[in-house]
Protein backbone atom coordinates (compact mmCIF):
# COMPACT_ATOMS: atom_id res chain seq x y z
CA UNK A 1 0.00 0.00 0.00
CA UNK A 2 1.42 3.35 -1.04
CA UNK A 3 1.03 6.26 1.37
CA UNK A 4 -0.91 9.31 0.29
CA UNK A 5 1.45 11.98 -1.10
CA UNK A 6 0.41 14.52 1.54
CA UNK A 7 1.44 12.14 4.32
CA UNK A 8 4.93 12.15 2.85
CA UNK A 9 4.99 15.80 1.75
CA UNK A 10 4.01 17.46 5.05
CA UNK A 11 6.87 16.02 7.13
CA UNK A 12 9.36 16.59 4.32
CA UNK A 13 8.29 20.21 3.87
CA UNK A 14 8.44 20.75 7.62
CA UNK A 15 11.93 19.29 7.75
CA UNK A 16 13.02 21.43 4.78
CA UNK A 17 11.67 24.56 6.45
CA UNK A 18 13.51 23.74 9.68
CA UNK A 19 16.77 23.08 7.84
CA UNK A 20 16.50 26.24 5.74
CA UNK A 21 15.58 28.40 8.72
CA UNK A 22 18.26 27.20 11.14
CA UNK A 23 18.92 30.71 12.44
CA UNK A 24 15.17 31.28 12.85
CA UNK A 25 15.24 34.36 10.65
CA UNK A 26 11.83 33.68 9.08
CA UNK A 27 10.28 32.67 12.39
CA UNK A 28 11.63 35.76 14.15
CA UNK A 29 10.43 37.99 11.31
CA UNK A 30 6.96 36.47 11.46
CA UNK A 31 6.73 36.90 15.23
CA UNK A 32 8.40 40.30 15.64
CA UNK A 33 7.99 42.31 12.45
CA UNK A 34 5.25 40.86 10.30
CA UNK A 35 1.95 42.66 10.10
CA UNK A 36 -1.12 41.13 11.68
CA UNK A 37 -2.50 40.34 8.23
CA UNK A 38 0.63 38.39 7.25
CA UNK A 39 0.70 36.45 10.53
CA UNK A 40 -3.02 35.69 10.26
CA UNK A 41 -2.57 34.47 6.69
CA UNK A 42 0.29 32.18 7.73
CA UNK A 43 -1.80 30.81 10.61
CA UNK A 44 -4.78 30.23 8.33
CA UNK A 45 -2.64 28.40 5.76
CA UNK A 46 -1.22 26.20 8.53
CA UNK A 47 -4.74 25.49 9.77
CA UNK A 48 -5.94 24.53 6.28
CA UNK A 49 -2.93 22.24 5.83
CA UNK A 50 -3.69 20.52 9.15
CA UNK A 51 -7.35 20.14 8.20
CA UNK A 52 -6.46 18.54 4.86
CA UNK A 53 -3.92 16.29 6.57
CA UNK A 54 -6.53 15.21 9.11
CA UNK A 55 -9.17 14.43 6.47
CA UNK A 56 -6.92 11.94 4.70
CA UNK A 57 -7.02 9.55 7.64
CA UNK A 58 -10.83 9.53 7.83
CA UNK A 59 -11.12 8.03 4.34
CA UNK A 60 -9.42 4.78 5.36
CA UNK A 61 -12.06 2.27 6.55
CA UNK A 62 -11.57 0.29 9.73
CA UNK A 63 -10.17 -3.12 8.74
CA UNK A 64 -12.14 -5.25 11.22
CA UNK A 65 -15.45 -3.45 10.72
CA UNK A 66 -17.19 -6.47 9.14
CA UNK A 67 -16.03 -9.11 11.63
Amino acid sequence: MIAHPVIIAVPLLTLAFCLLDRNRQWQDWLVERASFRTAATAAMLARIALQIFGEIDTQIPFVYFQF
